[in-house]
């Protein structure tokens, strides 16, 4: 065993274990820039107030706290979003609506275990200034597109409103004080069962009958509009509640065309546990092989930028958990073969008298953008021959005594074995050429 070894619940990625990582965040990247977000940044960690504004009582326990020289408590982020709001409301000039994305590295103190750690990345698309539930179906269809490029066609969307929650808390005379706490109780169904929620009301001083009504209003089966239709009816004297059904309805309608409709799934139990959420939310869940949970969530969040101090700003997003993503991806061969990346397209393959020329054509070929390589340890040519298959290398180009004599050199397709003499400006037109077809 190492002696030293990183924190509990972070990890090293030595040289070599980067490239099918940086190649699935690059994808999910091209999807978000395909979809016209923009990018931002911001640093890693806040002031404590900006991570508190509305996180939840469950996350604000697992925010890695700390004070700076000057006595200041500050904290590591635990997510992109709140971040992003503020500085949506310290740029009010930025005109709206507007897409944005980013990609980065997030901190909670929470229980190591397959597919959760304590350091993870995570890509997250927002849409601010905009309460069209286009916004959501737009971001859905990008939650699609990213399953697609990435393999996955066993997943389901499941599909809820915060406002329909509300309602229903309010329809089994659950105290306002007190709806937070059930619906974090409800949140934990699919980790300790119904008796356990049923517990968890207990605790926070609701009673039975309270708990049986609100989990009988879960209780309705059919497909999505029979959902719809029966939540709608539950809750005919509640305006909110008949507000968060009108809201899926339209997104239901928005993407009726899509194949993604096929794929949504409406869940009366979904809540997501951050509690700035004011409207539709949503998780997508691969639904065969071992249970993972969702590897990707997100909702409206409508609230959110006013409590850093500016006017009500319309807002929702959709997060992607890239830990959960590639662990999943790095289990298929299928799947991670298509991320992975050969060492070089190109070996120059050289006796150790000609390194100088070696290198001459080497750079010839970096610099018109050809990915390639020599050995730094000029070995006998059998040495690097064997070495460009083990690296998968497509081509070798040899500098050897003939092709110090002549313009041509010797050029080796790896995978057919067939070999050519041919002038450098043939072989890299060959190879750019291939490239591009590729």
């Amino acid at each position: 065993m190492p002696k030293y070894k990183p924190p509990r619940g972070l990890r090293d990625f030595p040289p070599g274990e980067m490239d099918i990582r940086k190649n699935i965040i690059y994808s999910i990247e091209k999807i978000f820039q395909d979809y016209s977000f923009l990018s931002w940044d911001g640093p890693a960690f806040e002031t404590i107030p900006t991570l508190r504004q509305k996180a939840g009582h469950g996350v604000v326990n697992e925010i890695y706290t700390f004070s700076d020289k000057g006595g200041r408590e500050l904290g590591l982020r635990f997510e992109l979003t709140t971040s992003l709001a503020r500085i949506i409301a310290n740029n009010p000039n930025l005109k709206k609506p507007i897409k944005t994305y980013s990609i980065g590295k997030v901190w909670r103190y929470e229980r190591p275990q397959e597919g959760r750690y304590r350091e993870f990345l995570q890509a997250d698309a927002d849409i601010f200034g905009a309460e069209s539930m286009v916004c959501e179906s737009e971001l859905l269809l990008l939650g699609k597109q990213v399953m697609d490029t990435l393999g996955f066609q066993d997943f389901k969307v499941r599909l809820n409103n915060r406002k329909i929650l509300y309602a229903q808390t309010e329809q089994a005379r659950i105290p306002s004080e007190k709806k937070e706490d059930a619906l974090r109780a409800l949140d934990k169904l699919n980790k300790i069962g119904y008796d356990g929620v049923s517990e968890e009301f207990e605790r926070n001083g609701l009673s039975r009958d309270q708990f049986s009504y609100f989990m009988g209003l879960m209780a309705i089966e059919g497909d999505t509009k029979e959902r719809l239709e029966r939540t709608q009816s539950q809750l005919c004297h509640n305006i909110v509640g008949q507000q968060g059904v009108d809201e899926l309805k339209q997104i239901i309608d928005l993407l009726n065309n899509t194949e993604l409709v096929n794929k949504i799934e409406i869940d009366p139990s979904l809540v997501r546990g951050l509690d700035y959420y004011t409207g539709p939310i949503f998780e997508i869940e691969i639904t065969s092989g071992k249970e993972v949970g969702s590897i990707s969530g997100g909702g409206r969040y409508d609230k959110l930028v006013e409590l850093f101090g500016r006017i009500s700003t319309p807002a929702v997003g959709i997060s992607f958990g890239i830990e959960r993503i590639i662990d999943l991806i790095e289990k298929s061969s299928e799947r991670s073969a298509k991320f992975q990346s050969s060492s070089s397209c190109v070996q120059v393959v050289y006796q150790k008298e000609y390194l100088q020329k070696a290198l001459e054509v080497t750079q010839q070929l970096r610099s018109m953008g050809i990915k390639t390589d020599l050995d730094l340890k000029a070995r006998s040519l059998k040495k690097q021959f064997s070495l460009a298959n083990q690296n998968s290398v497509r081509y070798a180009i040899v500098i050897g005594e003939e092709e110090m004599a002549s313009d041509l050199y010797t050029f080796r397709d790896m995978q057919s074995r067939n070999q050519f003499r041919q002038s450098l400006k043939e072989v890299i037109d060959k190879i750019r050429k291939e490239n591009e077809t590729e």
